[in-house]
């Protein structure tokens, strides 16, 4: 029989195990314990180049029970509320985008996208401001102008406008 569903650090069996062999990835002399040495290491192969004194501050943060080193447990704990903030981040955005679909079809048309202007606004906007902010929105999301917005388009059109959720 699988095991639950949800391990005690709120992830899911394959989400626990797939931080499980990260943990091990990053322990780079396999001692249990990620150091500021192997973090800063690690930091430095995925391209970002770190002082010694924010690899000190991710340490503080990530070193949960106060041992001077990323335990195991530091480590799932930390990276289950990233990725639930990410969750959460996703959901929003979701909620968001749904609102504008209103047809639920996975797309933003011309029309959807003037109604819901409308609606928050309280603001008529012509068909022809419209059209435009469509096709610019198209055109920055995919590069492409049909008149249709996907969710993946609203994500990075968000994030091209700085949107935080």
């Amino acid at each position: 029989r699988e095991e639950s569903l949800e391990k005690g650090d709120g992830t899911d069996s394959s989400t626990h195990q797939e931080l499980e062999e990260q943990f091990r990835i990053v322990d780079l002399n396999k001692d249990g314990f990620i150091d500021a040495e192997e973090l800063k290491k690690v930091m430095k192969n995925l391209g970002m180049k770190h002082s010694d004194e924010e690899i000190s501050l991710m340490l503080e943060h990530a070193d949960i029970n106060g041992s001077g080193k990323i335990e195991e447990d530091d480590f799932m704990k930390v990276m289950s509320d990233y990725l639930d903030s990410e969750k959460e981040e996703t959901l929003d955005v979701r909620d968001l985008f749904d609102f504008f679909d209103s047809d639920k079809d996975g797309f933003i048309s011309q029309q959807e996208l003037q109604f819901a202007i409308i609606e928050v606004l309280q603001d008529s906007i012509s068909a022809e401001e419209i059209e435009t902010m469509m096709k610019l929105a198209c055109k920055k999301a995919r590069k492409s102008k049909d008149a249709m917005i996907s969710f993946r388009d609203f994500q990075l059109l968000l994030e091209d406008v700085g949107f935080t959720a």
